[in-house]
């Protein structure tokens, strides 16, 4: 009685082209997993840094005086 052999074992051109196609995709998922671990570490340095903030820091004006851009109080009525 024969036993399959799994495809990555096989020497066929065909079973190696798909042996290195899954390597490929695993790395690039790998590297994908990386890439999105780094940018969750580092929002989270962002929160940590802004819990050693003190509170009236939080509650102050922006630096920019014309950073809050409102409509004027008018009380005359267009139309």
């Amino acid at each position: 009685m024969s036993e399959l052999k799994p495809f990555y074992m096989d020497h066929s051109h065909k079973a190696q082209l798909r042996a290195w196609g899954l390597s490929e995709m695993m790395r690039g998922g790998f590297y994908a997993l990386l890439f999105c671990l780094a940018i969750g570490v580092f929002f989270l340095v962002l929160w940590v840094i802004g819990l050693l903030l003190p509170e009236a820091s939080k509650q102050a004006p922006g630096p920019m005086p014309y950073s809050q851009i409102e409509a004027p109080v008018s009380g005359t009525r267009l139309g």
